[in-house]
């Protein structure tokens, strides 16, 4: 018993206390940071955010250009919305005239909506379905990749890899039909 007096006279214990406390200082702060870690990697995994049955309008000096609607959007980890069952009108003043796109699932980035599900385009009497298309929003072109069809009043054209550019259809594989309102 003399001895355990004279150690702790002497401060030892006191000493072994404070290493104590410093070791299981580095061991918490060891075991925080790697969960603090895991906790960053989960927070990057979440989508920023995500809306359902969404109505979107954009208004202009001019009135409502775009309209969109759909069931549900949300942006992914690489930064992009996606949006599925959805419907965008664009309207054109300077021609009088409305384009609607149509698709179950789209992904939208920069000035581009990819669908990879397929879309359906309509302008004036136009009607055009692709399997696979991306509508470039500056340009508004549309490039089908895959099977398409064109439907309008006088013709009808399957066909695969078509562009519609500045009210032009434009592919290398065409199959149609035309009518040109004559009886025969």
């Amino acid at each position: 018993m003399h001895s355990f007096k004279t150690k702790f006279q002497k401060g030892s214990l006191v000493i072994y206390f404070f290493i104590f406390l410093c070791i299981a200082c580095v061991v918490m702060a060891l075991i925080l940071s790697q969960q603090n870690r895991k906790i960053a990697d989960a927070a990057k995994q979440i989508e920023k955010f995500e809306i359902f049955s969404f109505l979107y309008q954009k208004i202009t000096p001019f009135g409502v250009e775009v309209i969109a609607n759909g069931i549900k959007a949300k942006q992914n980890k690489e930064g992009q919305e996606e949006l599925e069952d959805f419907v965008v009108k664009h309207y054109l003043f300077d021609e009088r005239k409305i384009e609607t796109l149509t698709s179950s699932f789209a992904i939208h980035k920069n000035d581009n909506i990819y669908m990879p599900q397929g879309a359906t385009y309509q302008k004036d009497a136009l009607n055009f379905w692709s399997e696979v298309a991306t509508y470039e929003i500056k340009t508004k072109n549309l490039l089908s990749q895959g099977d398409f069809k064109i439907i309008e009043k006088n013709y009808q054209f399957n066909g695969k890899n078509a562009e519609y550019k500045n009210g032009k259809i434009y592919a290398k594989d065409i199959k149609g039909i035309l009518q040109t309102g004559k009886k025969l």
